[in-house]
């Protein structure tokens, strides 16, 4: 028996994610965990897939998003290579069945991707990531639904291997994260509203990023009519290490911006 039980799921998120030929992180709109107006925003799919305990779903999705790299925005792959990414197989079962139903999930509940035959294979086309059900479109900037953040190589392949070594929580806070620029100000009660991630969820979920050394906080204080002593202490967070912004865009919503643009934006 390997002495490394995650060592054939780890090899071949290596190879898919090496096969994209991703130089500078994927893409990932910021729909996919918040969207809709400024004074009134929308959670995003991600946080359907927290509340349901979808991790399957949460991670093969991302796995896709790597893969789709050029237009049509579609992977061809055996059932068996996603199963062997998600960790699925067993000594009886080959896993391709659960990724079937995943898949299923991703198309007809969250709308995130299309499927259809393709010869014996199945060939997966991503949407837009807000769960809309439009076609998927590369984003380059500007505001609103192009507004995008980028998920680094390392998510999947740094020897931490982040993508199954964090809880789900802990995952969908890191997407939140990573569409936020540093120093963000998260108010814990507001995150129900804003991503649809329950306040419980989403302080565990921050404090396993920052036991995990990737995300740091400081108190700021702000001034505030209502406070005690006329102002309020305020968690800052920043990601670090692999996680930690590139080049940081301007703010559709106060504390509320994108992380980065991609170097080929138009």
């Amino acid at each position: 028996m390997s002495s490394n039980p995650h060592a054939d799921r780890d090899a071949m998120v290596d190879r898919m994610v090496e096969s994209a030929r991703r130089v500078d992180g994927v893409p990932v709109r910021r729909g996919f965990v918040q969207f809709g107006a400024q004074d009134n925003p929308t959670p995003g799919p991600a946080h359907a897939m927290l509340r349901a305990h979808d991790e399957n779903a949460f991670d093969l999705f991302l796995l896709h998003r790597a893969q789709a790299s050029m237009e049509p925005w579609d992977v061809v792959r055996h059932g068996r290579l996603w199963a062997t990414s998600l960790g699925l197989p067993t000594p009886k079962d080959d896993g391709a069945t659960a990724v079937s139903r995943t898949w299923a999930r991703l198309e007809k509940k969250y709308q995130l991707v299309t499927k259809e035959r393709a010869g014996r294979l199945l060939r997966v086309t991503s949407l837009d990531e807000s769960g809309s059900g439009k076609p998927y479109k590369y984003p380059r900037g500007g505001t609103g639904r192009g507004r995008y953040f980028k998920v680094p190589e390392a998510y999947w392949r740094d020897e931490e291997r982040w993508y199954r070594t964090l809880t789900l929580r802990a995952k969908v806070m890191l997407m939140i994260s990573l569409s936020l620029k540093p120093d963000f100000a998260l108010p814990i009660d507001q995150v129900p509203k804003w991503y649809g991630v329950s306040s419980n969820s989403a302080q565990r979920g921050l404090n396993e990023l920052r036991e995990r050394g990737v995300l740091t906080y400081r108190e700021k204080r702000r001034d505030s009519w209502d406070g005690p002593d006329g102002y309020v202490l305020e968690n800052r967070y920043t990601l670090t290490g692999p996680f930690e912004l590139v080049i940081p865009v301007k703010a559709d919503v106060i504390d509320l911006a994108t992380r980065t643009t991609d170097k080929d934006a138009g």
